[in-house]
């Protein structure tokens, strides 16, 4: 009989649900899926009991002011409630205008890239007109006869000629693409 009461309190208690909350990062978990979901990414869980007592931290820098300060009356809170709302969207309206500021910037950025590129290209389409060109003009150079009988040349004649020319023309550029 002992034995059947004890397994009864012990099922009865590993039964009864639990009081701990699962915390996904900074929000509770909805559900036990999403509780497997985020440990899978992050490897971490928090667990939350709200039925413990949590110890009261004191902020020493605010009671300091409060005492210094004479006791406030209810309008003075609101007051204060008042204008800690008023900082809250002075800050979210800077940070918003930060965060468009940035978008803009990357913009810019993107536009400025885009330019580059299409400028790029311009220079490239113009470089191979320009060579193009150049090689035609190449081409239609026509080249002068050293002989312009060749029943008259003399092969001898001819060589002194080219060296002659030979030596007075510069080394070509090789560099030039």
């Amino acid at each position: 009989m002992k034995i059947i009461l004890f397994l009864f309190l012990f099922l009865l208690l590993n039964c009864a649900s639990s009081n701990e909350v699962y915390m996904c990062g900074k929000y509770i978990c909805k559900n036990k899926k999403e509780f497997n979901e985020f440990f899978k990414q992050n490897i971490s869980v928090e667990v939350f009991n709200p039925k413990t007592k949590q110890k009261n931290e004191i902020d020493l820098v605010s009671e300091n002011l409060n005492n210094k300060k004479s006791p406030q009356s209810k309008k003075g809170k609101i007051f204060d409630i008042i204008t800690a709302k008023k900082e809250e969207r002075k800050i979210k309206k800077a940070a918003i205008k930060r965060r468009n500021l940035e978008k803009e910037k990357i913009k810019k950025i993107k536009k400025n890239k885009i330019k580059q590129v299409k400028v790029i290209k311009k220079q490239n389409k113009n470089e191979k007109k320009l060579n193009s060109i150049k090689k035609k003009n190449i081409i239609k150079k026509n080249t002068i006869s050293r002989c312009p009988i060749i029943e008259d040349c003399d092969i001898d004649q001819v060589s002194d000629e080219i060296l002659k020319t030979s030596r007075e023309k510069d080394f070509p550029n090789i560099t030039v693409r």
